[in-house]
């Protein structure tokens, strides 16, 4: 019995597609000082600083790539 690759059902065909790839996506960088913030709040910590304060918030500035920290005590009440 021979067999004769003639036809291929549609799930072979999908199966043997190769896939383009996609176009890479270009990474946004910052042109100017200030124009793009990464910020993150952190906090309640267990263990209180020296002046007692809690949480710390970090910001990045992308386009130089600085970090700035700012320890502070956060007491915010939320009103029903």
């Amino acid at each position: 019995m021979k067999f004769e690759k003639d036809h291929l059902c549609f799930a072979c065909e999908q199966g043997k597609i190769h896939r383009k790839h996609h176009k890479s996506k270009t990474a946004f960088a910052s042109n100017k000082p200030l124009y793009l913030l990464h910020m993150d709040l952190c906090g309640p910590m267990h263990v209180q600083s020296i002046n007692r304060k809690r949480y710390v918030l970090v910001v990045v500035d992308d386009y130089y790539g600085t970090h700035g920290y700012s320890f502070f005590i956060l007491k915010m009440k939320l009103q029903k």
